[in-house]
């Protein structure tokens, strides 16, 4: 079973740089104040991740994916808030493993393994794995997480709801800087792991 779960969260995590379920909805591209370019609610989301870890915008990594493969990936990480915040801190973990391992499973599947490959030899992964202090795609990042989930459900459960929130709000930079918090909280477990 740890082992479904493993690859579970390895679905869900190696993304982190939503089917369209029920609750879907169209999100629209958002406008950025310096630029006359639209720039789309997945990057705005990456952009908030980076700016989380100190690392600015993302470069490279949003060229791996088309429209088709940005809304794809975005309902991944919007069901996946959804699927948490609307539970409780006391089944936030595994509200996160069904997640990972049914609607998260599903929608993973969909994304080319060409843009998931073209994302983890991005420099922007190199980027967000030296800033964690580990690549997130490790095995010691996922026990990181896990522990993250199980030791401090509270804090992962209101980061969850502060996404989610963010997301209904269409305030995509923010949803993506909760993100990067709990990338941050799970990567400072599995560093402390690896040092073991």
């Amino acid at each position: 079973m740890k082992a479904v779960l493993i690859i579970a969260s390895l679905i869900a995590l190696s993304q982190a740089l939503g089917a369209f379920g029920p609750s879907f909805r169209p999100v629209p591209p958002v406008q950025t104040e310096t630029a006359d370019m639209a720039v789309t609610p997945l990057n705005a989301f990456y952009n908030g991740i980076f700016q989380q870890l100190g690392l600015g915008q993302v470069n490279d990594s949003i060229n791996c994916y088309n429209v088709t493969t940005q809304a794809t990936q975005l309902s991944f990480f919007y069901s996946y808030a959804q699927a948490v915040a609307k539970g409780t801190a006391a089944n936030a973990e595994n509200n996160t493993w069904v997640y990972f391992n049914t609607t998260g499973a599903t929608i993973y599947l969909a994304i080319p393994t060409s843009t998931l490959l073209c994302r983890l030899n991005s420099n922007d992964w190199k980027l967000m794995a030296k800033a964690l202090g580990v690549d997130p795609n490790l095995t010691i990042f996922f026990d990181g997480y896990e522990a993250y989930m199980r030791t401090q459900s509270a804090a992962y459960y209101g980061l969850m709801q502060t996404m989610y929130n963010n997301f209904n709000s269409l305030n995509y930079v923010n949803a993506g800087v909760a993100m990067g918090q709990i990338l941050q909280a799970a990567a400072k477990l599995a560093v402390n792991f690896q040092s073991q």
